[in-house]
């Protein structure tokens, strides 16, 4: 199957997992629990494939574990630090689509970057159509009228945006070297990935977690429905964004598809959270589009 499907498969299964996790942060559950219970049903789902493949037992064995073992557990800590300056930066913004404009970069860097690190092939047709996407989902992201007045938000916000941008270069980075690295499929990546992930969130934040249960106790009900089918979404977009990493001739031309789940998002919200597509936004879907036919077609 070409690399871009499992792109396509990847974003359109993210943009389910978004959906879930929109809704349950409608009902007044916690961004940080919701997170939390998405990760653990991840890392039991790719556990479970592990069993079921015999991987669990036998990848400690290989003669390559040690190393694809750090660079697992590096990809995880830097996947959660990502995740935290993504949500200090966009609570810090004055509007939310500034933060995660600069976010939403990482194919631009991450195209050359992987010219440097893997030989990766960069033609002047598919980094064009790179800057169209990233156009597209800065025209798609950014929100009229939620500038701050009072400047009290200053420049603050910048910061952990870069680190959430550098971040996300490094954790794609890192999975392509884990794909090279040989023995290692996106089932032992992503488990070892998320069981950083869970580790530190049961390290550094179990008392804050279990007060989020706590508080929520009454309506776990809704929690556990929308988090296990927002996780069986984010089990699948996870396995296929390896694959579209490994695949694809340059991975920041699967890092540029896999932002189209901007695209879905924004039409999916029309008929299902009343967004209006305003001309900006029409602007932003044109130019997507024709960043993708570049990356596909030149």
């Amino acid at each position: 199957m070409p690399w871009f499907i499992y792109s396509f498969i990847a974003a359109s299964a993210v943009t389910g997992a978004f959906l879930c996790v929109r809704r349950l942060t409608d009902l007044g559950f916690s961004p940080r629990l919701v997170l939390v219970f998405n990760i653990t049903v991840i890392f039991l789902g790719f556990a479970v494939l592990n069993v079921l493949s015999g991987t669990l037992t036998t990848m400690w064995f290989a003669e390559s574990f040690p190393l694809f073992l750090g660079v697992m557990v590096a990809v995880g800590v830097v996947a959660m630090g990502v995740n935290l300056a993504n949500y200090i930066a966009v609570q810090r913004a004055p509007n939310p689509g500034y933060a995660r404009a600069i976010i939403s970069s990482s194919p631009i860097p991450l195209a050359i970057l992987s010219v440097l690190f893997f030989q990766s092939p960069l033609g002047w047709g598919n980094f064009l159509g790179t800057v169209f996407m990233l156009a597209g989902v800065v025209l798609l992201v950014l929100k009229r009228n939620q500038d701050k007045a009072d400047g009290t938000s200053s420049r603050r916000w910048l910061l952990p945006s870069f680190l959430a941008l550098a971040g996300m270069v490094f954790v794609v980075l890192g999975l392509k070297e884990a794909t090279l690295i040989g023995g290692f499929g996106p089932n032992e990546i992503n488990f070892l990935g998320f069981g950083t992930q869970l580790a530190l969130f049961a390290l550094f934040s179990r008392a804050a977690i279990q007060e989020d249960v706590r508080k929520n106790r009454e309506h776990l009900g809704p929690l556990f429905l929308f988090v296990g089918l927002g996780g069986l979404f984010s089990m699948g977009a996870n396995y296929f964004i390896v694959m579209g990493i490994e695949l694809a001739p340059n991975p920041a031309y699967h890092e540029a598809l896999f932002s189209t789940n901007v695209l879905y998002l924004t039409l999916l919200s029309v008929p299902l959270l009343g967004l209006r597509l305003e001309r900006r936004r029409l602007l932003g879907v044109v130019a997507v589009l024709l960043g993708v036919s570049a990356i596909l077609l030149l």
